[in-house]
């Protein structure tokens, strides 16, 4: 638990200090990339520290590309469902305007910066590959692998889903600390957040655990 803990806290360090100070997602690229690679590098030092192979963090496996694929039929069956049936609730509430395809970037406030041009579709997609590697990568694979050495599968998942959860605070406390969110809001944008990615973190630590790799999430996170 030490050492979890211990990772997960230079992580956020990372995370406080780009959001708060780089701001990556406010420029350009539209993402807060530079915490999620320098986590990639630490899961990578992790895993040489605590004696890991890749294998048995669940981060490689022989049939990944099988697996990968599976997670992304999985997740864009998911989330065409949720998007058709938005549709359906916003049509008879007279409610839906029209489908577009563009790139936004995330706030708390609401999207913004919609564009459509290629350059931000390769920035997105590029973008959301960090953001794979290094949140499964830490939280389903070394999280996981890590907590399952003296708690059972369940509570590992429960612990690792819970800090992944609490991982989805930074912007709303950063909206809050801007100015542009009240005490309250700050409150409900965290409890919304928290639980939700909490929700989706364990389905994630589920797959991880039925198919015995990451790669499914992985795939399931790409199209998230």
């Amino acid at each position: 638990m030490i050492s979890v803990l211990l990772v997960y806290v230079i992580c956020l360090v990372f995370r406080f200090f780009e959001y708060f100070f780089i701001r990556t997602d406010y420029s350009v690229l539209g993402e807060a990339v530079v915490h999620k690679i320098l986590g990639i590098i630490i899961f990578c030092l992790a895993v040489h520290i605590f004696n890991y192979d890749y294998k048995k963090t669940v981060f490689f496996s022989v049939s990944w590309k099988k697996k990968l694929s599976a997670g992304i039929v999985f997740g864009s069956i998911c989330f065409a469902i949720a998007y058709f049936t938005e549709i359906i609730i916003l049509t008879k509430t007279n409610s839906f305007d029209n489908l577009a395809f563009y790139v936004t970037s995330y706030s708390v406030n609401g999207n913004f910066g919609n564009r459509a041009e290629l350059i931000f579709f390769a920035i997105c997609i590029l973008g959301n590959i960090i953001n794979v590697l290094m949140e499964e990568g830490i939280f389903r694979g070394l999280f996981l692998t890590r907590l399952q050495g003296k708690y059972s599968f369940v509570l590992s998942a429960i612990i690792s889903s819970a800090l992944f959860g609490l991982w989805h605070c930074t912007a709303p406390l950063r909206s809050f600390i801007d100015g542009e969110s009240s005490s309250f809001q700050l409150l409900m944008n965290c409890l919304i957040l928290v639980l939700s990615s909490a929700l989706v973190g364990f389905k994630f630590c589920m797959l991880t655990k039925i198919t015995g790799s990451v790669y499914m999430s992985m795939g399931g996170t790409f199209c998230k």
